[in-house]
This record gives structure tokens, sequence and C-alpha cells, in this order.
């Protein structure tokens, strides 16, 4: 069984179609796993996707089926299709956006999964990226720069490597420093592979001339790591991904929803992920929510999600339920 770690959208819209495109939505779906990478394309009209007249609609199955056969379960497939379509329908209705009903969308929709055996061991990662077209002398076209910043409970290190991104999409270069500073950091033998495998995925979608990339560009990325003692991981991330779990329903807490963790988000200090409930990046200057789970989300998405659910979006971390105070 597989959960998503990170979901990265990107569209295009065609306002000048081929006759037989238009109003045709297409979609690629990239799922990138430990061991192997699923890809599909498939695409329906836009009315067929965002209908809700239960009519088949071949871009909804498809997209179910690749992710079942990824992995995962079926409250994760369902919550992805429950975001996936808003999503798309918004882009559709955003005037900024420029679509019209003559148009052609394609949709690009990259998910990294991990296998759920992985999670109470793996370490807090965040990163950011930034795809430089007209890169300094020091960052040569072809090249990626990864800046590296793992803060412990005592230290904080950090560490900067210079590669070409074709010798780190093949691993042809040598990871004996990347170890090596990793471990002294504190990450076991274990969360190394997982840390190396989130670099690996961005590279990937960030490296293709769809997103953006050239041969005379260079891609930084800025990775931040946060060791976490595995005991308090067990402690505090209850992780279920078992199908035939029952769940208790019923909303949270409001006083334990009151009284998380707020911080401030910082692209500095943080990354430019999603949230995972909206899907949209992460504001400079919003506010985020922490769960004791270690997964952060947009202050007003979480307050809406705790006021029908009592369990964290992502890993299910259970939080009191409002019937139980």
């Amino acid at each position: 069984m597989f959960t998503v770690l990170r979901v990265d959208f990107s569209h295009k819209i065609k306002d000048d179609p081929k006759p037989e495109e238009a109003g045709i939505i297409i979609v690629n779906a990239m799922i990138y796993r430990e061991t192997d990478t699923l890809t599909l394309t498939t695409s329906s009209s836009a009315d067929e996707l965002i209908s809700d007249d239960g009519n088949e609609c071949q871009i909804k199955m498809d997209l179910i089926n690749i992710l079942k056969v990824a992995g995962l379960s079926d409250y994760d497939t369902a919550h992805m299709m429950y975001h996936f379509i808003p999503h798309v329908a918004e882009i559709m209705s955003s005037p900024s956006e420029g679509y019209s009903p003559g148009s052609a969308l394609e949709v690009s929709w990259c998910l990294l999964l991990l296998d759920v055996s992985h999670i109470e061991a793996a370490v807090k990662v965040s990163l950011d990226y930034e795809i430089k077209q007209d890169p300094e002398p020091k960052d040569s076209g072809g090249t990626i720069r990864v800046n590296a910043v793992i803060k412990n409970e005592n230290d904080i290190l950090t560490f900067t490597t210079l590669t070409f991104v074709n010798e780190f999409l093949n691993q042809d270069f040598c990871l004996v420093d990347w170890c090596n500073f990793m471990k002294e950091a504190g990450i076991s033998d274990q969360n190394i592979p997982v840390v190396m495998y989130h670099i690996l995925y961005v590279i990937k979608i960030t490296s293709s001339a769809s997103n953006g990339h050239s041969p005379g560009c260079a891609l930084q990325v800025s990775l931040y790591l946060f060791p976490h003692d595995e005991t308090d991981i067990e402690e505090a991330v209850q992780v279920s991904f078992d199908e035939t779990t029952n769940f208790c329903l019923g909303p949270a807490s409001k006083l334990v929803v009151k009284s998380l963790t707020r911080k401030i988000y910082d692209k500095i200090n943080y990354t430019g992920e999603r949230c995972t409930i909206c899907l949209e990046e992460f504001n400079a200057g919003g506010i985020l929510v922490a769960l004791p789970c270690g997964h952060d989300f947009d202050d007003e998405c979480a307050v809406k999600w705790f006021e029908t659910n009592h369990f964290c979006p992502l890993c299910r971390y259970e939080l009191p339920r409002e019937e139980d105070q």
C-alpha cells in the first residue's frame, strides 16, 4: 500500500486548438513510486468531467484505475479525485486563465508516492525549487545545485552540491559525500533513500520542456530536513491504510482544533509545497496549522476540514472527536 507524499499540478490552455480538440480536456498523469513510474494520458469533454449527473467520464474512470493500480487505498483515491475535479473546474471558470468553451485544456498531474511501511521511519522533508532561465556562470546550463539544510535538536548543518541534471538522474555521481552528510546529521540509513527519492522526483518533473526547462537552464533545489526521534513518531503518527479498518466519523473537538499549533509560512524557512486539502500553494505570510503527526495545512482549510472530520487528510492521525469531549 502507498500513500501520497506530494502532488503537483500544471496546465496549458490552447486558444486555437485543432477542431477535434476544442472543448476537450487532456490529462497527463505521472505517478512516481520508489521502484517505477506509472504514466497515463487520457481525455474527455469538459462537460463530462465537471458534470455531477453520474454519467461515465473517461478521465474519471482512467484516473481512478491508475490510482488503484499504483497502490492507493479507496479512501486516498477518492480524496485525490475529490480535489482534482474542482481544481480543473476552477481553471475553466477563472477569468484570469482565459479559458473559453472552444479552448483545449491540457493538465499535468504528478504524484509522489511512498510505501506506507516507510512512514513511521520517514524523516520530514521539505523542499522548494527554481528554474533559472539565465543562470550565472557558476551555475552553467544543464546543472542542478542542491542546497541542503538539516536542523536537528542541537545544530544546523548545511551542504551544497553541484552536478549535471542527466548525471543526477542516472545516478552516475558519487553519493558518498551526501550519505556522510546525512549520517552526520543523524539521518538513518533507511531514511537516506527517502530523501534522495524526493530530490529525484523534483528533478524529473522540472527538467522537462513542459515546465519551462531547456538545456541552457539551471535548476536550484533548496532542501530542508527535520530528523525525528523514531519513538516520538511512533507515538504521534497513527497510520492505518488497511482498507478494512473501520473509522468512527464525526467532527474534531473545536477546543482541540483551536489549540493546534499555528505558524507563519515563510519560503526561506519552509517550502513551496501545497496544502493537500485545497491543493493550492501556501501563500507567503499565510497561517498554517501544524498537526501532531507532522502534516501542515492552510488554517482556513484545516478548520473547515475538521468541521466534518477528526482525522488528518493524509495519514488519518485522529484528533479527539467533538462528541467525546
